[in-house]
């Protein structure tokens, strides 16, 4: 399942670890605290609403008050943070734009870093690159925009330019340097360094509300490398921090079932972050929890949740990778799922998107086209463990089985990462292999 894996470790930037060991990792006495936090969750969720008000009637007592602004749209993007509710995010972008309406030159900086960190994470990378050109031209202070525009270039595949930003830019005492970085060598396959970086990023001075991010992406990096132990005892670290972030939760459900087996304690965890946020992520985590037990209804009624969220307008193109595999995987709406595809790669012409693609084509019975894609755009170019496993199972569907089986057992060595799902649809795919069924 794809979807899964994207949201929990990321578009780009795999590589392939088995686990170092097999004893249980998760244990609830660490965790259930952050799982029952509603009641001051919900005290943070009031406590931003009064400050939100606060703000307002600033606003409306003094419409140019910009600082006003400035603070009602930093506090609307905490809100979305806290909430998941993408309404404050866009809420934010207006406020961001409105103050920047009212300044000019290097005072327009930090909203325009603001703009193009709230694309980032709404997708709209185009965006989010020119935010940041927009930045570098209102200021001599060119580093903080070049970091934002090092983002925007790697996630629209712009690669060379990407790293022509890191060398031209290299600043090792600098924490916004140093996770670029990571994210660099991780993507190009050297995590071992990606690794490194990263826990020299981790313990230099940062700003308070960052840290929690940090360690939560060094435990994603340590996953990764198969080191599972750190990946747990660093989530922990980072929710010790701030208990309503949930992407530490998050992984921690990820190592429950994935590496424990122990699917109700993931499912605890992923019914107690259901209660703190609206983004619809955690429902295709618990539609691979279901179709891992065999519960087919439960898996169809999560997907369904999933869908009927992701396709809010406001959304608008978050979730398109994630809807195209859906249709094509389990709703059969190929046409559908060849147009996202498609639409992605309009937007972002990347290894992965072409994948996307070439999936939903094998999908659909054309396989010839479906390799002819791989070939061309995504071969060689990422060792994402999916994409190394739809390689393997286009290649034989094409009849090349050798070519199959080297990535087929490639993509396997990444068990933790793909979860048990993808893990045990590539041992049914190799077992119709009499030649490939032997190796196991």
């Amino acid at each position: 399942m794809k979807y899964i894996t994207i949201i929990l470790f990321g578009i780009i930037g795999f590589s392939c670890h088995q686990p170092e060991e097999t004893l249980e990792i998760t244990q609830p006495k660490d965790y259930t605290q952050f799982l029952q936090s509603d009641i001051s969750h919900s005290a943070k969720v009031i406590s931003l609403e009064k400050e939100a008000e606060f703000w307002q009637k600033k606003i409306q007592q003094q419409p140019n008050g910009f600082t006003y602004v400035q603070k009602l749209a930093t506090l609307h993007r905490q809100q979305f943070e806290l909430t998941g509710k993408i309404e404050y995010l866009h809420h934010s972008d207006s406020l961001f734009k409105l103050a920047n309406g009212m300044l000019r030159g290097k005072r327009q900086l930090g909203n325009f870093i603001a703009l193009s960190s709230n694309a980032i994470q709404q997708h709209e990378f185009q965006k989010a690159l020119d935010y940041s050109q927009e930045a570098y031209d209102a200021t001599d202070e060119k580093f903080g925009p070049m970091m934002m525009a090092y983002d925007a270039y790697a996630e629209l595949g712009e690669y060379e330019a990407a790293e022509n930003i890191l060398l031209n830019n290299a600043n090792p005492d600098s924490f916004d340097y140093l996770v670029r970085l990571s994210k660099y060598l991780d993507q190009i396959g050297n995590l071992d360094s990606a690794i490194r970086v990263m826990e020299q990023a981790v313990h230099l001075p940062s700003r308070k509300e960052v840290k929690p991010w940090a360690l939560t992406h060094l435990g994603d990096l340590y996953g990764h490398a198969g080191r599972i132990q750190e990946s747990y005892d660093h989530y922990l670290q980072a929710l010790q921090l701030n208990s309503d972030y949930l992407a530490p939760l998050r992984g921690i459900a990820w190592i429950a079932y994935a590496h424990d087996q122990k699917v109700a304690e993931a499912e605890v965890i992923l019914q107690a972050i259901l209660r703190k946020t609206n983004l619809p992520d955690t429902y295709l985590f618990l539609a691979e929890i279901a179709a891992y037990q065999g519960d087919t209804g439960k898996k169809r009624e999560y997907l369904t949740s999933f869908v009927n969220q992701a396709t809010r307008p406001q959304y608008a193109h978050m979730y398109n990778p994630y809807l195209a595999t859906l249709y094509a995987e389990e709703f059969h709406q190929f046409d559908q799922a060849i147009e996202l595809a498609k639409e992605e790669i309009q937007r972002r012409p990347t290894p992965q998107t072409y994948d996307l693609l070439a999936w939903v084509y094998h999908l659909q019975g054309n396989h010839q086209q479906a390799l002819e894609i791989v070939q061309k755009h995504v071969e060689r170019k990422t060792s994402e463990p999916e994409v190394l496993y739809h390689l393997g199972a286009i290649y034989l569907k094409n009849g090349e089985s050798g070519q199959g089986q080297d990535y087929l057992q490639e993509a396997q060595t990444a068990a933790f990462e793909l979860g048990p799902v993808t893990i045990s649809d590539i041992q049914e795919l190799t077992s119709s292999q009499p030649f490939l069924s032997s190796l196991w």
